[in-house]
């Protein structure tokens, strides 16, 4: 169990390190060219390896991978350091591999994995403020090991968790706050029988179709992105239907399949964020490195609405670790040996009159 364990850490650092891109075959009704609003570059105090960012309210949730308190907390006005939670360690109230940070705007909580302990962790973000490092998690639900790795997951309304991976070839599983599974009655619509062979292990499987994913409360529409697969899919958990937009002429690969884990070599989409009605994803679309083994990062983010209409491809001058998007602004990490943030404004094409 601890060498599936440590493939998991492995195989979800992997997936932490962004990428750079290539044009693709989407047809978007709109190109902006980001600079042309671009408001400022702010630096993070307290801060060394900045790897995920979400803003909720007048907060900035900022994940340190190099630093001992995981979870971060600045203010968005002046991005002054609140301070941090989560450490890692064996001790009281410490974690072992803390990873994959979700905000939940509804219930207003911050969750993340435990990888070395397959537990699910729910913080108040109250309690957050009040206790600082020393807060106790509001809820704990443990999973089945054949979930893992555990890309992504959404919070639904009743509080369960609508997890991305499988214990068979289901497209989701629903957690209770017990981790009693349900299948959703959803099959994986680009799962290939002809590649079933190559998954010996179910953490193979939910490695060759890890995705991003954001969830619709009120349509219960979820979408869903994928790190290997150049396509996205709208499932509709209401009438159990799903609709897949594909836009690459690349045929897909065979799995590659080195050591127990899932090789990386090509990266479609990174990381969805939603906001207003728009569902936002980051994409690399090549390889992952370059011939001198430096990582590539995606300089841009492609825009859809909530039925997958493409609607514009912003492109940034700087590359993009890691994005969040809140209202009028989208706050980019960027690779910079300073950590920083670059902050834009929402172009017009976007803004809440269009939606």
């Amino acid at each position: 169990m601890k060498t599936l364990i440590h493939t998991f850490i492995a195989f979800f650092l992997i997936l932490l390190t962004p990428s750079c891109n290539t044009n693709n075959a989407l047809h978007f009704k709109d190109t902006v060219m980001m600079d042309n609003y671009f408001i400022e570059t702010v630096k993070l105090d307290s801060c060394r390896s900045p790897m995920f960012i979400q803003v909720v309210d007048s907060l900035a949730f900022i994940c340190d991978q190099n630093i001992n308190e995981f979870i971060k907390i600045y203010k968005i006005n002046n991005f002054e350091y609140l301070g941090g939670f989560v450490k890692t360690g064996k001790g009281p109230n410490e974690y072992l591999a803390p990873g994959l940070p979700t905000i939940d705007r509804k219930s207003n909580m911050v969750w993340f994995n435990d990888f070395a302990k397959t537990i699910l962790f729910g913080f108040s973000i109250k309690d957050i403020l009040v206790h600082g490092s020393e807060v106790k998690p509001m809820k704990q639900i443990q999973f089945d090991l054949q979930l893992m790795p555990l890309t992504t997951f959404n919070i639904l309304s009743d509080t369960s968790i609508l997890a991305s991976s499988s214990v068979d070839t289901s497209f989701f599983t629903i957690l209770n706050k017990s981790g009693k599974m349900t299948r959703v009655n959803i099959k994986n619509p680009i799962y290939k029988d002809e590649f079933q062979s190559h998954f010996n292990m179910q953490h193979l499987y939910n490695q060759y179709y890890s995705r991003s994913s954001v969830y619709n409360d009120s349509l219960n529409i979820s979408v869903c992105a994928f790190s290997l697969h150049d396509c996205l899919v709208l499932s509709n958990l209401s009438k159990y239907e799903t609709k897949t937009l594909s836009f690459s002429d690349i045929e897909e690969s065979t799995p590659n399949i080195i050591d127990k884990n899932v090789v990386i070599d090509y990266v479609s989409y990174f990381r969805l964020r939603e906001d207003r009605g728009f569902v936002y994803g980051s994409y690399l679309g090549d390889k992952l490195y370059d011939e001198n083994y430096n990582t590539n990062y995606p300089d841009r983010v492609h825009v859809f609405d909530w039925n997958l209409n493409p609607i514009a491809e912003l492109i940034f001058s700087t590359p993009i670790v890691n994005f969040s998007v809140y209202k009028d602004l989208i706050y980019v990490i960027t690779t910079s040996e300073n950590p920083e943030v670059n902050v834009y404004k929402i172009p017009p094409v976007l803004s809440k009159n269009n939606v």
